[in-house]
């Protein structure tokens, strides 16, 4: 990553309200901004006024260099070098912002890998286990001798309407930081690998927060909303099909509305 940037920021109020930038005249100012571009791209500039002069160019004369180097400090360790103390702190305030990104975006791959690899675990897992986990009920391990499955987690059972829970402590609304367990991510990754599923969490989240929904257990209703965002994306993806085929912009969004106000089925009993 370079720590050069193309371009600098620019304050109209800073440069019309300096003294000094309005003491000079207006071929001065000309030769003063063509020196800042210049020490944008090479950071010093020489401190001989006559070189400084031809590096402007413009028709810049000696005595116009002198007054473009009053805006610049000379080099420490360099006599022959001048820079300018403003464009040195916006390359700072530039790389803090370019470090601050990178670290934003290492940190969004990390968890993107850490999806990814949750997943293909599950994959695995359910493939060696032969685990099917129902949208609206219970994961069931299925029997090659036997057509009958048993439970292995009874997690994702819902309480029912108007029945205090006994297993998932109390009914209450969806927490604002709610995401769902390793297991159930997992699992969603791979189901519906065409859906951003940290996206889906945060508008689910937003939607039943704003709803007042009560819950005791959120992860099966996580999985209904995950079928429902399936289908949505499935109805928009038909755009390019055959009109004859497709229902009004309208219809969809009736039936989307309706799908979404319509109670979630309890799991089916056995």
């Amino acid at each position: 990553m370079t720590d050069k940037s193309p371009a600098y920021q620019w304050y109209p109020k800073d440069i019309l309200s300096s003294l000094r930038v309005a003491a000079l005249t207006d071929l001065e100012e000309l030769w003063y901004r063509r020196a800042l571009d210049y020490s944008w791209l090479h950071v010093t500039l020489p401190a001989d006024p006559e070189t400084l002069a031809r590096i402007i160019g413009r028709g810049c004369t000696v005595e116009g260099a002198k007054a473009v180097l009053t805006f610049y400090t000379p080099v420490k360790k360099d006599s022959t070098k001048v820079f300018n103390d403003r464009q040195q702190k916006e390359r700072q305030k530039q790389k803090k912002n370019r470090l601050q990104k990178s670290g934003a975006g290492k940190a969004s791959a990390e968890k993107r890998k850490k999806i990814k690899e949750l997943a293909d675990k599950e994959a695995l897992r359910l493939a060696s286990t032969a685990v099917e986990i129902p949208l609206n009920g219970n994961p069931t391990l299925q029997s090659s001798s036997s057509s009958s499955s048993s439970e292995i987690d009874s997690s994702n059972e819902e309480s029912k309407e108007g029945e205090a829970p006994t297993r998932h402590g109390k009914i209450r609304t969806i927490p604002e930081r709610w995401q769902p367990d390793e297991r159930l991510l997992a699992w969603a990754v791979t189901t519906y690998p065409n859906l951003n599923i940290l996206d889906q969490v945060q508008d689910f989240v937003r939607h039943y927060l704003g709803a007042g929904t009560e819950k005791a257990n959120w992860s099966p209703v996580f999985q209904t909303w995950l079928k429902r965002s399936e289908k949505f994306r499935l109805q928009d993806g038909n755009k390019n099909a055959d009109p004859e085929s497709l229902r009004s912009h309208t219809e969809v969004l009736a039936e989307r509305k309706r799908i979404m106000s319509a109670p979630i089925a309890p799991p089916p009993t056995k």
